[in-house]
């Protein structure tokens, strides 16, 4: 049960700790509207893959906070659980 309950708190803390979502800074494409040559095709296909590639980097970047973050709260439970195992009857 001390188990769960230090599980359930180590949870709230991450998610405590992430509510504030970061705002990109991807600009999007430029507002076509219809798209009525090759050159404006090919302008928006370039942006658009910038756009992608900016939002994937943002992805990317953000997962590895995450994978940083849940380490950490992993450590810390077996660190408690360690301590419960050795210390509590």
């Amino acid at each position: 049960m001390k188990r769960l309950l230090i599980l359930l708190l180590v949870i709230s803390v991450q998610l405590a700790a992430h509510e504030s979502i970061e705002t990109t800074a991807c600009k999007p494409p430029s507002e076509t509207g219809r798209i009525t040559s090759d050159m404006e095709r090919e302008t928006f296909q370039a942006e658009l893959a910038i756009y992608e590639s900016c939002m994937v980097r943002i992805i990317q970047d953000q997962q590895k906070q995450a994978d940083v973050h849940e380490q950490a709260a992993d450590k810390t439970l077996d660190t408690w659980n360690d301590y419960l195992q050795s210390r509590m009857p």
